[in-house]
C-alpha cells in the first residue's frame, strides 16, 4: 500500500471534520440570524396551528395525537432556541474572542437547531383545517314538537299537508302563514321532526328570522348549524360558500324559517331553493299571508285556528282537573281564545289549581272587556296571566326579559346581574340564594307559558308574548324605555327624566351614536350591548346618571371606559363581556358598591391590583378563551373579602404565602376556572356550564398546588390535561373521595395509566366518585385500565360514560375480587341512571372487567355505541339488561357476528337495533 495514499485516506474525513467545526465559528453570526429568523417562523407556525386546534374544540373536535405531539415539541423547541440565541447575545456583548470555547459551542448548537426547527416546521406544514381533529362523537338531535302538538287531531291534516309539500319535486319553497300565536312554529318542529326521523333530509337546519332581520346573522346561523366555516367578511362572499355548501350533490338540505315578516331575497342570503335536483328545500313561517306571495312560494298552507273540541281538551290539560268543577265559565273563556294555542295554554296556566269561582268569572269578565276594547285575544290572555303572578318579583323578572331583541336567547347570568343591581330579588341572606330565587321564578314564567327555556339553559320571549311585556312595561308603568334593535338618524328624542330602564341593546344610530352627556337622573339600568359599533364613550356621558345602579357595555368596541363612571358610587352590577379592545378599567376602582363585575373576553391582561378595593364585590368574571390571557394576583382576591363568584383563566402564583391568600377560596359557592397553559373551551360552553364549581386543568407537571388543593374537594366539573400524571389521586396530597364531582373529562394525559390504581383503593372511602354522573376520557395513549371494578360497581348515579382514542387500554375496570368487598356482588354491576355508554377506537381492549361472568344492569339504557373495538368480545350484557335501549350503533357487522353472549336473545335484540356506522 502506498504511504501517501494511506495518510490522505486519514487525514481527509479528519481535515473535513475540522473544516465543519471551524465552520460553527466562522458562520456563529450566520447561525444565530438564521436561528433567529427560525424563531420567527416557528412562533407563526405554532401559533397558526394552535388557532386551528381551538377553532377544532370550538366545534366540539377531538385534537388528534400527531397535532398535541407536534406542539408540545415546538413548545420545546422554542425555548431551547430562545434560550440560545439569549446565550449568543451575552457572548456578542461580553466581546469575547472569535475562538473562543463559548462562540463555538453556541454556534454548533444553533446550527444543529436551526435543522431541528426546519424539520419541525415542514412537519407542521402538513397540518390544516381538514387534518388536526375529528369529530367527536355526539347523540344526533331530534327536533322535538313544542307543547302539545301531538294531542291535536285538528293539525294532522295541516302536518301531513306540509309534508307532502315538502316531499313533492315540483316544490322548493313552502310558505306557513298563520295568526300570531296560532302555533306556526310549533308545527313546523313537529315536521322537522317526522322528516328527520323518516331521514327525508340529510340535513335539517332552522334559524330565527324576526322582524328586523340581519342577514350576516342569519347566515352565520345557518353556517354554524352546517359546520360550515366562512373565508371571508362580504356578505356576497359569505353567500357564494354557502350556496356552494347547500348545493353540494352529496346532501339534501330542509332549510327552516321561522318568523319571517316580510320578503327576504334568499339568493343575498346565499339560500339555492331553486337548485337543480331540489337539494335543498326551504320551508318558512309568517304571521302575513302577502309574505307567501311576495317570496314566490310554490305552495303556501294556512295554519288554522284550532277546533271547539281540541281547544278545550288542550286548556282541560293545562289548567287541570279543577276545570271539571267550572265547565259552564271554562267553556266560555275557552272560546274568548277563539282555538289560538297561546292564548289558550296561557290562560290554563294561569288557572291551574284555581278553585275559587269568583277567580274564573272574574277572568271571563277582564277577558271579555280587554276583547271588547279591541285588545287580541292572545295579547289579552297575556296581560292576563301577569295580572296572576302574585310575586312582584316574577313580575319584574318577566318585564327585564323585555329589555332584550326579539328572539333573543338570554343567558339567565346577564338577567340575574340586571336584577341584583335593582335588588329586585328580596329577602335572601346569601348570593346563591338569590341565584336559586331567581331560577324558581324562571320556573314560574315558563310554567305560565310566559318564558320559554332553551335547552343550553338560555330563555326566550315568545314574540307575541315579549309584544305584551313591552306595551306593559313602557305604556303603563311608564318605567322602561325599549328601543332594542332599532335603527335611527340620530339620537332619538326620548323622556328620560323620569325613564328608571333605558335598553338600546343591539341599537344602530347612523350619525353621532352617544351624545357627550344625557340627563337622567332616575335611571337605574341602562343596556347599551352590541350598540351600533360603539368606539367610544364621550367623557361626561355618566355624569348625570348619579342612580344607575346596573350598566351592561357588553359587546362594544370600547378601548377605555370614560372618567364619568367614577361618578356612578351607586353601581352595583357592571358587564363589560367581550369588549376585546378594551384595555383600561381604571375608572372601575372607585366604585365602592359594586357587587357583580363581568370582563370576560375582555381586552385587559392583568387585573389592577387597585381592584382590591373593591370591598362589596360578590361575583367576578374575567373569562378569556385565547391569549392574551387574564391573570390575577392572589393576594388581590384575599381582599375581596365578599367575593363569593369567580371565574377566570389563569391566577398567578397557585401557592398561598398565608392562611389569608386561601381564606376568600374556601368561601366560595360558585367558581369556574382554567388553570395552565392551555386555553380550552369557547366561553359560551363555560358560561352555560350547569355545575357551579368546574375546574378545568392544563398542566404540564404533577406539582399540586394550594390552590388545587382547596378547590379539588368542592369541584362538581373537572377537566383534565396533565402530562405527567399517572392516577387522578397525584392532583391531591391526601386521599381524597372527589365528595362533590358529578362530571370528569380526561384528555391528551400521556402518562396516564390507570384513573385510580388498586393499590390506593384500600386508602380510599368507599364514596370515591359517588356523585359522578358523566365521564369521558380520550387520547391517553398510556391508559391501560380505568379504575377497578369495584369502584365502577359503586357509581350508583352513573348516567354517560365515554371512552375513545386510548391505543393501549385492555381492559376497563380490571377484577379485583381478590380483595374484600361485602357491599358489592362480584358479578354485578347496577347503574339505574346509566342513558348512554359508548367506545370509539380502542384497538387492545379485550374485556370489561378481564372476567367473563361480569353483568351489567341498565334499565334506563337509550344508547350503546361499540366502534372500532376489534378484539372486544363480549359485551356484559344479559337478557334483562338493557329493556329500553333504542339505539345500538357499532361500526363493523362481522365483529358483532363473532361476539360471545351470555344469552342469544340478546344477540337477537341488539340486531333489530343494530346501526353500522363505517
Amino acid at each position: 500500500m502506498d504511504p501517501v495514499s494511506g495518510i490522505a485516506g486519514v487525514t481527509a474525513p479528519v481535515l473535513a471534520h475540522g473544516e465543519r467545526e471551524l465552520s460553527y465559528i466562522i458562520h456563529f453570526r450566520r447561525n444565530i440570524k438564521n436561528l433567529g429568523d427560525n424563531i420567527n417562523a416557528l412562533e407563526a407556525n405554532r401559533r397558526d396551528v394552535r388557532s386551528l386546534v381551538d377553532a377544532a374544540r370550538n366545534n366540539n373536535h377531538s385534537i388528534r395525537k400527531t397535532v398535541d405531539t407536534w406542539l408540545e415539541q415546538a413548545d420545546r423547541l422554542f425555548k431551547e432556541a430562545t434560550q440560545l440565541k439569549s446565550e449568543a447575545g451575552d457572548i456578542n456583548s461580553r466581546r469575547k474572542g472569535w475562538v473562543s470555547g463559548s462562540r463555538f459551542s453556541l454556534g454548533k448548537k444553533a446550527a444543529k437547531k436551526n435543522v431541528d426547527i426546519q424539520k419541525h416546521l415542514g412537519e407542521g406544514s402538513k397540518f390544516g383545517e381538514n387534518n388536526v381533529s375529528d369529530p367527536m362523537p355526539v347523540q344526533s338531535y331530534e327536533p322535538e314538537p313544542v307543547g302539545d302538538f301531538k294531542t291535536f287531531s285538528s293539525r294532522e291534516a295541516t302536518k301531513s299537508e306540509v309534508i307532502a309539500a315538502l316531499r313533492a319535486d315540483k316544490n322548493s319553497l313552502v310558505g306557513i302563514y298563520g295568526m300570531p300565536g296560532v302555533g306556526k312554529t310549533m308545527l313546523m318542529k313537529a315536521v322537522m321532526a317526522q322528516l328527520k326521523k323518516e331521514k327525508v333530509f340529510d340535513e335539517v337546519v332552522m334559524v330565527v328570522v324576526s322582524q328586523k332581520p340581519d342577514l350576516e346573522k342569519i347566515q352565520d346561523a345557518i353556517a354554524e348549524k352546517l359546520d360550515l366555516k366562512f373565508t371571508g367578511n362580504l356578505r356576497s362572499t359569505r353567500a357564494a360558500q354557502l350556496r356552494q355548501r347547500l348545493n353540494q350533490e352529496r346532501k339534501t338540505t330542509l332549510l327552516c324559517l321561522d318568523d319571517v315578516w316580510k320578503c327576504m331575497e334568499l339568493d343575498d342570503v346565499g339560500i339555492p331553493y331553486k337548485n337543480v335536483g331540489n337539494r335543498c328545500k326551504v320551508i318558512f313561517t309568517t304571521r302575513i299571508q302577502g309574505v307567501c306571495e311576495s317570496m314566490e312560494r310554490d305552495e303556501k298552507i294556512e295554519v288554522k285556528v284550532l277546533s271547539e273540541e281540541d281547544s278545550w281538551n288542550l286548556f282541560r290539560s293545562k289548567a287541570d282537573g279543577v276545570v271539571d268543577l267550572f265547565k259552564t265559565v271554562a267553556g266560555n273563556i275557552v272560546k274568548e281564545c277563539k282555538g289560538l294555542p297561546l292564548a289558550i295554554v296561557t290562560l290554563g296556566l294561569a288557572l291551574r289549581n284555581k278553585d275559587v269561582i269568583a277567580v274564573w268569572e272574574d277572568t271571563l269578565a277582564r277577558l271579555q272587556k280587554s276583547i271588547s276594547e279591541k285588545m287580541k285575544p292572545v295579547n289579552a290572555s297575556i296581560r292576563l296571566s301577569y295580572d296572576f303572578l302574585q310575586d312582584e318579583t316574577a313580575k319584574m323578572c318577566f318585564l327585564f326579559c323585555c329589555m332584550f331583541p326579539e328572539d333573543f336567547q338570554i343567558p339567565t347570568d346577564v338577567l340575574f346581574g340586571y336584577m341584583m343591581g335593582e335588588k329586585l330579588i328580596r329577602d335572601v341572606d346569601t348570593f346563591e340564594e338569590a341565584r336559586n330565587r331567581l331560577q324558581v321564578r324562571v320556573e314560574e314564567l315558563t310554567s305560565a307559558g310566559l318564558l320559554l327555556k332553551k335547552g343550553d339553559g338560555r330563555i326566550m320571549m315568545h314574540d307575541a308574548v315579549r309584544d305584551v311585556a313591552v306595551s306593559i312595561a313602557c305604556e303603563e308603568r311608564n318605567e322602561f324605555i325599549v328601543k332594542a334593535k332599532m335603527s335611527f338618524d340620530e339620537w332619538p328624542d326620548m323622556e328620560l327624566e323620569k325613564c328608571k330602564r333605558l335598553s338600546l341593546m343591539d341599537t344602530k344610530i347612523r350619525y353621532h351614536p352617544l351624545p357627550s352627556q344625557i340627563k337622567a337622573p332616575n335611571l337605574l339600568t341602562l343596556s347599551l350591548n352590541s350598540f351600533n359599533d360603539l368606539n367610544e364613550i364621550p367623557s361626561n356621558f355618566f355624569q348625570e346618571m348619579t342612580n344607575l345602579l346596573t350598566l351592561d357595555l357588553s359587546n362594544t368596541n370600547i378601548r377605555s371606559l370614560p372618567a364619568s363612571l367614577s361618578s356612578l358610587t351607586n353601581l352595583r352590577t357592571l358587564h363589560v363581556n367581550k369588549c376585546d379592545n378594551l384595555t383600561n378599567i381604571s375608572p372601575v376602582e372607585k366604585l365602592n358598591s359594586l357587587e357583580i363585575l363581568c370582563l370576560n373576553e375582555s381586552g385587559i391582561k392583568k387585573f389592577p391590583e387597585e381592584m382590591g378595593s373593591l370591598t362589596s364585590l360578590k361575583s367576578l368574571n374575567f373569562l378569556r378563551t385565547y391569549p392574551p390571557y387574564i391573570t390575577i394576583s392572589p393576594k388581590v382576591i384575599a381582599r375581596l373579602s365578599r367575593l363569593k363568584d369567580f371565574s377566570g383563566n389563569y391566577i398567578e402564583n397557585l401557592e398561598f404565602s398565608s392562611e389569608n391568600d386561601a381564606s376568600p377560596w374556601k368561601k366560595m359557592t360558585r367558581f369556574r376556572i382554567s388553570l395552565g397553559e392551555d386555553h380550552i373551551l369557547s366561553l359560551r360552553y363555560l358560561e352555560e356550564m350547569e355545575f357551579q364549581r368546574s375546574l378545568f386543568l392544563t398542566l404540564s407537571s404533577i406539582s399540586v398546588s394550594h390552590l388545587i388543593q382547596v378547590l379539588l374537594p368542592e369541584t362538581m366539573f373537572l377537566y383534565l390535561k396533565c402530562k405527567r400524571i399517572e392516577n387522578v389521586l397525584q392532583l391531591y396530597k391526601i386521599e381524597v373521595s372527589f365528595p362533590n364531582l358529578r362530571e370528569l373529562v380526561v384528555e391528551m394525559c400521556g402518562k396516564l395509566v390507570t384513573l385510580i390504581p388498586s393499590t390506593r383503593l384500600c386508602y380510599l372511602p368507599p364514596s370515591i366518585f359517588h356523585n359522578l354522573t358523566d365521564l369521558s376520557i380520550s387520547n391517553c395513549d398510556k391508559l391501560k385500565h380505568l379504575f377497578p371494578l369495584r369502584v365502577f360497581q359503586r357509581l350508583s348515579k352513573l348516567e354517560k360514560m365515554c371512552v375513545m382514542r386510548c391505543s393501549t387500554l385492555e381492559i376497563l375496570f380490571p377484577d379485583d375480587s381478590d380483595i374484600e368487598s361485602g357491599d358489592v356482588e362480584k358479578d354485578k354491576a347496577s347503574h339505574p341512571h346509566m342513558k348512554d355508554f359508548s367506545l370509539f377506537h380502542l384497538p387492545e381492549l379485550s374485556s370489561f372487567s378481564g372476567s367473563d361472568s361480569l353483568v351489567v344492569d341498565w334499565p334506563s339504557a337509550k344508547s350503546l355505541q361499540v366502534n372500532e373495538c376489534p378484539n372486544l368480545k363480549r359485551l356484559p350484557l344479559g337478557t334483562h339488561s338493557v329493556p329500553k335501549l333504542e339505539n345500538f350503533a357499532i361500526s363493523d357487522q362481522e365483529w358483532f357476528d363473532k361476539l360471545e353472549w351470555y344469552d342469544q336473545r340478546i344477540q337477537a335484540k341488539l340486531q333489530t337495533l343494530l346501526e353500522v356506522k363505517c
